[in-house]
């Protein structure tokens, strides 16, 4: 009898071990597949509340398992980051970070008075290349969006909408009151004679 208590004994005591080794094991991986990935996606958010412009990386979220469903979380969170910017523009950035903050939209909120340059770009003779080109047209826009886009940015700008074959670009004085009306007239122009030069270098506009 005493032989065989001491059996339960050591059964108990190994399956009782066993099981906290399985929940220490557990808990660790929870923890690092789940719950980190899931606090870093939260701070990727309070950033996007913050600067609703800004670039998410999400190459931090990637786990050493490869966690699938953290994965897509990431790129559609990404994705619906660019989507918002490119939707909005700097224009609605802070709309966006008012809206994140406070969960909700206000829309009898009272506007502000921007002072910014303005500038528009448009493709010409629209109609007659989408009936010559058909759907190679998007390509077209495609690549003359990202050579405006580029030359904006580069030069302190923001592309603000974009609408078919027009591009509606902004220069905003960034900085604060030490920056002169001068110096953003002085970017806008730099970036139109940017996006003329590379417009005609550029070959892929040059083979259409």
């Amino acid at each position: 009898a005493i032989r065989e208590a001491w059996g339960n004994v050591v059964v108990v005591t190994a399956t009782l071990l066993i099981v906290l080794l399985l929940t220490c094991l557990m808990s660790s991986s929870l923890r690092e597949d789940i719950v980190s990935p899931l606090q870093k996606i939260m701070k990727l958010i309070q950033g996007l509340q913050e600067d609703p412009l800004s670039q998410l990386d999400t190459s931090a979220l990637t786990t050493k398992k490869g966690v699938m469903e953290v994965s897509c979380v990431a790129n559609a969170l990404s994705g619906l980051s660019y989507l918002i910017q490119m939707s909005f523009g700097e224009a609605g950035a802070q709309i966006i970070g008012s809206s994140l903050k406070d969960n909700k939209l206000d829309v009898d909120s009272s506007g502000k008075v921007v002072h910014a340059l303005f500038g528009f770009c448009d493709i010409r003779n629209f109609t007659d290349l989408t009936e010559v080109l058909q759907e190679d047209v998007v390509r077209l826009v495609n690549n003359v969006g990202q050579i405006v886009h580029d030359a904006v940015v580069a030069n302190t700008g923001a592309p603000n909408k974009n609408i078919g074959d027009a591009f509606l670009l902004v220069w905003k004085p960034k900085g604060g009151d030490g920056v002169s009306i001068k110096h953003v007239a002085e970017n806008a122009l730099r970036s139109y004679i940017t996006i003329i030069l590379e417009m005609q270098r550029d070959a892929g506009l040059l083979r259409w």
